[in-house]
């Protein structure tokens, strides 16, 4: 059903100034490594300020912004007319859990621990693509004792760390986040699919063993020099988004992990992540079971053989959600302006879909990523 993925640059987000909404798109960083830990040292709750939706909060108005200007940057030759579904991958999860018949019995929320009945994606179209943006009543929350408290933030926070300069990798420190992007078939439409990366297999160390330190070469797949002293000159124009183009490599797609914490007091339930883990092709899952704060043993999972099986037994899910999706794109593309909100009703698995035109007065997509589709 994936015939051909391409591996787009990735982006990492960092924070400028000391500035919680003033962002450096840094093209192309490095996910932040596995740091394993004395399983005996305690993790504390989550509490605090956390994102919910990290490329909503730094680019409200347009939220795929930051990953049309990465791709913009070193992928010139893309021709995004080519591409049906630009979307993340949260949206493809809900869309494909609301199809299978999945309804939320309760929904952790940034107001709220009470059950979700809609699901809300913001949508519009330019040229032959569908643009889905996440929605969530907010971007980002802050915890505190009257809601839901997991340790799933902290115990990443404590396994995983961002290379430092120090390192030689020529990354920052202060990245919030890394976000891939990539390029695949279902069933005869082409998707664009951004996704937010755990982290990589490999510790600091090891990464910098495996690139070497030379920085010498772009290493972004045939991406010539003299695009990327274009992409320099025009960077100074840019006012959405400011981005810094590195010499680093892509990473290797393979070495993506995805991460949970869970009670040890609950089986590991695989097929809980098979979803999530399907739609970003990530092949590796690190688990951490914990007894009030307290690691029991990391387990570490190949998702090779349980995605192919996955695969199988829900291709006709995927196959009612890609039709639900194009018959989305054809009804927004005939309202005026292209843009809508549409809304889902978890308990309809995907009947009863309402569609209601935009009037928003954002600034939207900067003009010039626009003109990539030849507008």
């Amino acid at each position: 059903m994936l015939p051909g993925i391409a591996f787009l640059p990735p982006q990492s987000c960092i924070f400028q100034n000391n500035s919680p909404h003033t962002i450096l798109t840094e093209i192309t960083g490095y996910p932040p490594c596995w740091n394993p830990q004395s399983e005996k040292t305690p993790i504390e709750k989550d509490g605090g300020f956390r994102f919910i939706d990290q490329n909503n909060y730094f680019s409200p108005t347009a939220p795929h912004t930051p990953t049309l200007r990465a791709v913009n940057t070193c992928r010139p030759d893309i021709n995004l007319n080519s591409i049906n579904f630009i979307t993340d991958r949260s949206n493809l999860v809900k869309l494909y859990k609301l199809i299978s018949g999945y309804v939320p019995q309760a929904y952790f929320g940034p107001d709220s621990c009470k059950q979700e009945p809609e699901l809300r994606i913001d949508v519009e179209v330019i040229g032959s693509s569908l643009l889905l943006s996440r929605w969530e009543p907010r971007s980002s929350q802050v915890l505190d004792d009257s809601q839901y408290q997991g340790f799933s933030d902290n115990f990443a926070n404590m396994f995983t760390r961002y290379p430092d300069p120090a390192a030689g990798l020529g990354t920052d420190a202060r990245s919030q986040g890394h976000h891939r992007v990539l390029a695949y078939m279902l069933g005869e439409h082409r998707f664009m699919v951004r996704y937010q990366a755990d982290a990589c297999a490999e510790t600091v160390e090891e990464l910098k063993n495996m690139c070497g330190g030379d920085k010498s070469a772009s290493g972004l797949e045939g991406i010539k020099e003299k695009h990327t002293r274009m992409s320099r000159k025009l960077m100074a124009n840019y006012t959405d988004i400011p981005v810094r183009k590195t010499p680093n490599q892509i990473h290797p797609h393979s070495s993506i992990i995805g991460i949970k914490c869970i009670s040890s007091r609950k089986a590991i339930d695989l097929s809980r992540s098979l979803p999530q883990a399907f739609f970003s092709q990530t092949r590796q899952l690190f688990v951490g079971p914990h007894l009030s704060g307290k690691i029991k043993r990391i387990q570490n999972f190949d998702l090779a053989a349980p995605l192919a099986d996955w695969e199988r037994e829900n291709e006709s899910s995927v196959k009612k959600m890609v039709v639900m999706l194009e018959k989305i794109r054809k009804v927004v593309n005939g309202i005026k302006g292209k843009r809508a909100a549409v809304i889902f009703d978890w308990e309809k698995r995907g009947d009863g879909v309402r569609i209601y035109a935009r009037n928003d007065v954002d600034v939207g997509i900067p003009r010039d990523l626009v003109e990539r589709w030849g507008y």
